[in-house]
């Protein structure tokens, strides 16, 4: 079961799927019991995405057959339809909200023919190599480009939540970054500089009260004001799968609300699902992380421990409070 993000404006839906049925619920609908219900949903040869559609409220149920879920005008149509239920549940601005997350999920049960190219591939010539593009663009100067996926790794205690928080709240700020991130061999005078940007933390290891203390001392201390596009969400329910192509889906759902460019995850341990730490399959989670940062384009900032039995990673300059930064930019070693 998955939940979507909430706010006043976005509607917060649980999902089901079972006996080939999609089934989204909406627990803060005004009325008790709302829920929509989505059947055999295919895209046709138009690249209309077609189902039944039913809406209910208890009992009562609205039904729709062969409706275009991608169609605007007919999401109008299908609240008309079922404005006999009660004028207060928004039926169209419901569909809206789930349409998104069928489609991932259609995209994700897709299996193309394997002797075929996959017609979701793009496939580049060296003339689109050669058109112009925009210089790419560094949320901080130096180290996180976008799009990209950076790593921050060190052992327990050496306090690489607080230092990236700090750097979340600078770039939601468009604050210079200045100390613990000055280039090596820079003095204090010469600060990272920063793209202001939207920024979430989704915090698995704090805990709220942990997080709301941390937030406000480094705001106060930089004097930052509380209108700033940072975000945070702590120990949040459903909990985040990084093996699975669906169990990002809540933070993608985030991420679209808040257009965040920039987010961090802690930790890294915390969302993987069943995966061992130590398997070649870790790679599934970075690579579904990678993934996001192409959707998106934005940079995403797993925390990962430091075992007491593992030593430093290759090339990786040991030590409490030490900064090394690989060429591209994956690993930060606190």
């Amino acid at each position: 079961m998955a939940k979507s993000s909430s706010t006043k404006k976005v509607p917060v839906f649980d999902y089901a799927y079972a006996d080939s049925i999609h089934t989204y619920t909406f627990p803060d609908a005004p009325i008790p019991d709302v829920h929509i219900t989505i059947e055999q949903p295919a895209y046709d040869r138009f690249g209309r995405l077609m189902a039944t559609v039913t809406a209910h409220m208890g009992a009562i149920e609205a039904n729709v057959t062969n409706l275009d879920l991608l169609n605007q005008q007919r999401r109008v149509d299908f609240e008309s339809v079922t404005a006999q239920l009660d004028g207060a549940v928004p039926w169209n601005v419901y569909l809206q909200v789930i349409v998104p997350h069928l489609q991932r999920w259609l995209k994700a049960q897709a299996s193309p023919d394997p002797h075929t190219t996959p017609r979701t591939w793009d496939i580049f010539s060296l003339a689109d190599a050669y058109l112009p593009r925009e210089p790419t663009v560094e949320l901080v100067q130096g180290l996180l480009p976008l799009p990209s996926l950076a790593i921050v790794y060190g052992a327990p205690g050496t306090l690489k939540s607080f230092l990236l928080l700090d750097l979340v709240m600078c770039v939601a700020a468009g604050q210079k970054v200045r100390g613990w991130l000055c280039p090596l061999g820079s003095s204090q005078g010469m600060p990272r500089m920063i793209q202001q940007a939207s920024t979430l933390w989704v915090d698995f290891d704090n805990g709220p009260r942990r997080m709301h203390e941390r937030a406000a001392a480094i705001g106060r201390a930089y004097d930052l004001p509380a209108d700033i596009p940072f975000h945070y969400v702590s120990m949040p329910n459903p909990w985040l799968d990084a093996s699975k192509p669906l169990g990002l889906d809540p933070l993608r759902s985030a991420i679209e609300q808040f257009e965040a460019k920039m987010i961090v995850i802690d930790n890294l341990l915390l969302v993987k699902g069943k995966l061992e730490e130590n398997s070649a399959d870790m790679g599934i989670v970075m690579a579904h992380l990678r993934q996001l940062t192409e959707e998106y384009s934005c940079v995403v900032v797993p925390i990962h421990h430091q075992r007491k039995d593992q030593g430093g990673a290759p090339g990786v300059i040991a030590g409490k409070f030490t900064v090394s930064v690989f060429e591209n930019s994956s690993l930060l070693h606190v």
